[in-house]
């Protein structure tokens, strides 16, 4: 099976998020991958710097947007996970000093839209604590529009719209689309994926 490489970008910022991704859809592929692996914080303050550098705005995201958007989001994912799992989670305490959320891009599918346009999922594992001492991992799939951008750091891809298909309520991926050997991906070299389970259904989040 063949596998997808990431580039690396040609410069960094002064946050030292790479940047500067080749013009060709593996760049701007690339530049999602390694936007979503540094999204593997959950302090507001990166998260925030991180969707200023990799998106394209209309206006500065804060940390109180992160806070209210992407760490509610968070915090209720986890909390439903736990009361599944018939484990205590402290929404109100989250996020709490150590406790982590790491993004670790599996695999990717990609197709032009438009010149400069492009279409993408990735499939990918998802780790965080759903309790002290308590480690869940689930499979979710993000989806992203990016377009290349000549007048962002010399030319650059930007992300310009994101729908996740795990989180869509029009559109749930059968339970068979959240295996790295389903023939939508190309899996990402140097990955390991963790041993992704069977279920019955799929994921629901």
């Amino acid at each position: 099976m063949s596998s997808f490489s990431v580039q690396h970008g040609a410069d960094i910022t002064e946050d030292q998020y790479p940047v500067g991704f080749s013009d060709s859809p593996e760049g701007g592929v690339s530049m999602v991958v390694v936007y979503l692996r540094w999204k593997s914080t959950n302090s507001a303050e990166s998260l925030a710097e991180l969707m200023n550098t990799y998106h394209d705005l209309d206006s500065e995201v804060t940390r109180e947007i992160v806070e209210e958007e992407v760490l509610d989001q968070r915090s209720e994912d986890i909390s439903r996970i736990a009361n599944r799992e018939g484990v205590f989670f402290n929404a109100d305490l989250f996020p709490m000093p150590g406790e982590v959320f790491e993004i670790t891009p599996v695999g990717v599918t990609w197709w032009s839209t438009g010149e400069d346009t492009v279409d993408m999922f990735v499939l990918a594992d998802e780790g965080f604590d759903i309790s002290l001492g308590t480690r869940y991992t689930r499979r979710y799939i993000y989806g992203f529009t990016i377009q290349w951008n000549p007048s962002v750091r010399g030319g650059d891809w930007l992300v310009t719209s994101q729908d996740d298909p795990s989180r869509d309520p029009d559109y749930q991926p059968a339970e068979e689309e959240y295996h790295l050997d389903h023939e939508y991906w190309t899996p990402i070299a140097g990955v390991t994926p963790y041993d992704y389970p069977t279920h019955s259904d799929p994921p629901r989040y």
